[in-house]
């Protein structure tokens, strides 16, 4: 009887189909493919929102300043 080493010691190559290991390789697979998808879609919407959060301050700053210099100029 041959044997096939795994992570929890030698194991019965009879136990393991050809399909079966493949298909539990897959799974593994697309678990880390959906990851760093996911962690990849993390970095771009954060970097999204920080640039979209950098010009909405510039543009409040801009018009407290417009407002700041009307009520200096009024003259109550």
């Amino acid at each position: 009887m041959r044997f096939l080493r795994t992570a929890y010691g030698l194991k019965p190559m009879a136990i393991f189909l050809p399909k079966a290991y493949g298909l539990r390789r897959r799974y593994g697979q697309t678990t880390v493919e959906y990851i760093l998808v996911t962690v990849a879609l993390l970095v771009v919407f954060v970097g999204l929102y920080r640039s979209l959060q950098w010009y909405l301050k510039k543009e409040f700053r801009a018009g407290g300043i417009v407002v700041m210099r009307m009520y200096k100029q009024s003259p109550n």
